[in-house]
């Protein structure tokens, strides 16, 4: 889905699918959306058309439904050097599946996210 933000990408999810199944209640499709993804990622097009993924994000529903994203990456552009775009790629966050991709043998131990605030648990 084409969108500027990770909120924006919901709002056009769940706009699609009130097209596509009249009668349904807003809030239900939202939650339906929410719980079907597991993450966003978004990418930008820089100046000298390269794109780039500019950050990772989990949505997922607080306490009382409210659409929430932990943010797990993000890319901090620094500009351009010699035409071409410059930046890094840092950690915002801890994933809120650390135990799936222990389960499948992918190693994010602590040290991977350095200081990164405490992952959100699924509502």
């Amino acid at each position: 889905i084409h969108a500027t933000s990770e909120r924006d990408l919901v709002e056009r999810a769940v706009t699609i699918s009130l097209h596509g199944h009249d009668g349904l209640h807003e809030s239900y499709t939202r939650r339906l959306v929410v719980d079907a993804l597991d993450l966003i990622v978004l990418l930008a097009r820089f100046a000298d058309g390269q794109r780039k993924v500019v950050k990772l994000a989990e949505p997922y529903r607080d306490e009382h439904g409210h659409t929430k994203f932990n943010e797990v990456f993000g890319y901090d552009h620094e500009g351009y050097e010699n035409g071409r775009t410059k930046g890094r790629f840092r950690c915002l966050g801890v994933s809120r599946y650390l135990e799936r991709f222990k389960r499948a043998g992918i190693d994010l131990s602590p040290e991977t996210f350095h200081e990164a605030p405490k992952a959100p648990t699924r509502a």
